[in-house]
């Protein structure tokens, strides 16, 4: 195991994903904020989520998104309202879960919204070599793995 010297939190690779965080979610407001759509960068998230794992409940959604129960509860009232999702009971494991799913709306403003960020994102990803966007996701994924293994995200 390698130590690392550091003698302010300001030299440190947290510091450093702290503020490329603040950078993404400010950029990512002024990006929503230019599109002609209702939604939030947060509900979008939440979108992708729900598209990218069609039979999540809400429990695991919450965990995906980093927000607690009450939040993401609230996230979903606002895209129901929208029309944007359909919630349900269902059972699993002999217990009832609540799911959703997007609407036919909510599946519209995804590709919409994605057909827009996805060039908007490419000017950063052009900015490094494939390799090196391959190598920094796999220890930004191992980093992740690390903090969340000893990090407790109520749901």
């Amino acid at each position: 195991m390698c130590k690392h010297s550091v003698k302010h939190f300001t030299d440190s690779i947290f510091y450093s994903i702290e503020q490329i965080a603040r950078y993404i979610e400010i950029n990512g407001k002024e990006f929503f904020a230019k599109l002609t759509t209702e939604i939030t960068p947060e509900e979008y998230r939440t979108i992708d989520v729900i598209m990218c794992n069609p039979d999540i409940c809400q429990r695991d959604l919450a965990k995906l998104i980093l927000r607690d129960r009450v939040r993401t509860g609230r996230i979903l009232d606002s895209l129901e309202g929208k029309g944007l999702i359909h919630r349900f009971s269902d059972v699993r494991n002999k217990r009832l879960v609540k799911k959703m799913s997007l609407t036919e709306l909510g599946q519209k403003y995804h590709t919409e919204v994605s057909q827009k960020l996805y060039p908007y994102l490419a000017e950063f990803y052009e900015k490094f070599t494939a390799s090196q966007l391959d190598e920094l996701k796999k220890l930004l994924g191992l980093l992740e793995n690390a903090i969340s293994s000893v990090t407790k995200v109520q749901a």
